[in-house]
């Protein structure tokens, strides 16, 4: 009897263990990462990206088959995933959500202009999508990561520090972008517009509702950024 107990206890012990390894949303996280790196935020069918969905063969499909046109930084998509992934590397010691929130980190990068700006989505350059976006905070979400990167503040200290040194670079290069799309009236600096043209660095429009505006909401985000 006291050696099936021991035995029992062992298999528990092993359980217990081997599910500490394992976070469910991270999980699928996983499964919707993009061959690119980043995450969508809709499938190939339209439907917006909904992770409380349980994963069965037919959702299973339609992950698999959206392409990297839809890997986007827009309505949170792929900051809000290398976030969670972040933090499930930091409760579980799973290798595979480091890996995975790395692999983002390196789309942050890449989709990155040279002047420092970041697109809506990436490698996706039709109509709107190609402008430097602060719209829904999709640049300021990106940069506040790899803020974190290079900081290795918030759970980030894992990263790879290759990436920590690209990080900083970028980093710098974002905020000098931020300074010079910042609007001018009469001289005066004010605010920012949703979006640019990532030649020119002009205000944009995006959508036909969407016009050339300012953007009261997005510039208390950037402004919180740059007080950082």
């Amino acid at each position: 009897m006291r050696t099936g107990f021991i035995t029992f206890f062992s298999i528990l012990v092993a359980g217990s263990s081997f599910a500490q390894t394992k976070d469910s949303l991270a999980e699928k996280l996983l499964l919707y990462q993009l061959p690119i790196g980043a995450w969508a935020k809709q499938l190939n069918d339209g439907k917006a990206v909904n992770y409380n969905l349980p994963i069965d063969e037919n959702l299973l499909k339609k992950i698999k088959s959206t392409g990297d046109d839809h890997a986007t930084i827009d309505n949170n998509a792929t900051t809000r995933e290398i976030n969670i992934l972040i933090k499930a590397y930091k409760l579980t010691k799973n290798k595979a959500y480091l890996s995975a929130a790395e692999k983002g980190i390196k789309y942050l990068l890449k989709m990155q202009y040279e002047n420092g700006g970041f697109p809506q989505y990436y490698p996706n350059k039709a109509i709107y999508r190609k402008q430097i976006t602060y719209n829904d905070n999709a640049m300021i979400n990106a940069l506040t990561v790899l803020y974190n990167v290079s900081e290795s503040k918030n759970d980030f200290d894992a990263v790879d520090s290759a990436l920590k040194l690209k990080s900083k670079t970028a980093l710098k290069k974002g905020i000098e972008c931020i300074l010079k799309n910042q609007i001018l009236q009469n001289g005066i600096p004010t605010i920012w517009a949703d979006q640019y043209d990532e030649m020119t660095l002009k205000p944009a429009k995006a959508r036909a509702f969407e016009p050339v505006s300012l953007a009261s909401g997005e510039s208390v985000g950037i402004v919180k950024f740059l007080m950082m």
